[in-house]
C-alpha cells in the first residue's frame, strides 16, 4: 500500500481519501520513505478525515496530549495524529511498529538482528545497532515502537571488562488485551515463562529475561543467566 500524493495533501488536508492516501510507505515523486514523515494540517477535521480513510482509529493519552493511531498490520506500518498546541496545527507521522507477536523469535528480539546483545564491545554492540541511531553517550537506541507507543529505546549497561552485561527497554500497552498480546508475542519467541507476582522470568539463549508489569507498560530486563 503506498501513497503518491503528499504534497497534495500537505496543501489541502480536506483532500485526505483512500484514493489520495493510503497507510503505508511514502513515495513523493521518485522517492520512498520507509521510516518517519510529517505532513502539518489543520487543527479541526484531522481524525475525521484519518477514520474515513483507515477505519476507527485508538486513542491514547500520552505526556504531549492525545494520540491517534491507525495501524496497516499486513505491512506493519502505522499512521499516527496529534495536534500541537504551540504550533496551533496537527502532526501526521508515518512510521514502522512491531505488533506483539513479532516481538521476539528464537530467544532474541527483533532488534538484536539475530544476535545476542550482551557479552560485546560497545564498538559492536553500535554496529549490530547501527540503524537504531545507538548513542555512544547515553548507551541507548531507538528500537521498533509496539503499536501504540510513539518511540522506543533500549538501554545498555556495560561491565568493567567493557562488554555489555545487560539491557532494558518498555513496551507500552493500551488496555489488558493489548497487555496479554505482548505477553503472547514474547512467549512465542523465548517460550514459557515462571510467574512470580507480576514478574515474569524467561530463560533463552543463557539469558535471563524479566518482564515486570508497571503503569501500561511491560518493564523488560535482560542479563545473563547464572550458570
Amino acid at each position: 500500500m503506498k501513497f503518491t500524493d503528499a504534497e497534495k495533501i500537505r496543501n489541502d488536508g480536506a483532500k485526505l481519501k483512500t484514493d489520495h492516501f493510503q497507510l503505508g510507505y511514502v513515495a513523493s515523486d521518485d522517492v520512498t520513505i520507509d521510516s518517519y514523515y510529517y505532513v502539518h494540517l489543520p487543527k479541526d477535521g484531522m481524525v475525521e478525515l484519518g477514520d474515513a480513510a483507515w477505519g476507527s482509529s485508538v486513542k491514547v493519552s500520552t505526556f504531549k496530549g492525545d494520540m491517534h493511531f491507525w495501524l496497516n498490520s499486513e505491512d506493519g506500518v502505522r499512521a499516527s495524529a496529534r495536534y500541537d498546541e504551540k504550533m496551533d496545527w496537527t502532526m501526521l507521522s508515518f512510521d514502522h511498529y512491531l505488533a506483539a507477536e513479532n516481538f521476539a523469535k528464537s530467544g532474541l528480539f527483533v532488534f538484536e538482528n539475530g544476535s545476542s546483545l550482551l557479552g560485546k564491545a560497545e564498538a559492536e554492540v553500535a554496529e549490530q545497532l547501527t540503524r537504531s541511531d545507538y548513542n555512544t553517550e547515553r548507551k541507548t537506541a531507538f528500537i521498533p515502537p509496539t503499536a501504540y507507543a510513539e518511540t522506543s529505546k533500549v538501554i545498555l549497561g556495560y561491565g568493567d571488562d567493557g562488554k555489555s552485561n545487560e539491557f532494558s527497554f518498555s513496551l507500552e500497552y493500551v488496555d489488558d488485551a493489548h497487555k496479554e498480546r505482548l505477553m503472547g508475542g514474547l512467549t512465542s519467541g523465548l517460550g514459557e515463562a515462571k510467574t512470580d507476582g507480576e514478574e515474569h522470568h524467561f530463560t533463552s539463549e543463557g539469558r535471563l529475561i524479566v518482564v515486570k508489569n508497571s503503569k501500561q507498560k511491560l518493564k523488560v530486563k535482560v542479563t545473563m543467566a547464572a550458570k
